[in-house]
């Protein structure tokens, strides 16, 4: 699959773009922490964390009941710097 930036409207990318740099560094985040920090609803924020996890940009930290706490992976400092620059970035998953 190659999903280039063009594609994406201006809201959805600034949103990713927001998403993806809380976890800079290291940090780690929960949905709710995002989408109250972010001023944005949380079921986008649910949704786009299950889609970066499924493409392996972010990792799960800590999953304990309905807590879940993730931080960036190493695809999620690509996907930052493609969404970033728009650039085109090519995203393979193997199952």
């Amino acid at each position: 699959m190659c999903a280039g930036v063009s594609n994406m409207n201006e809201y959805t990318k600034q949103r990713l773009i927001e998403i993806l740099k809380r976890m800079e560094g290291g940090r780690v985040v929960s949905p709710n922490n995002l989408a109250r920090e972010l001023a944005i609803p949380r079921y986008f924020v649910l949704a786009t964390l299950n889609i970066l996890e499924a493409i392996g940009a972010i990792r799960l930290v800590i999953h304990v009941g309905n807590t879940k706490i993730y931080t960036l992976a190493e695809n999620g400092k690509i996907l930052l710097d493609a969404l970033q620059n728009n650039k085109t970035v090519k995203i393979v998953i193997e199952g």
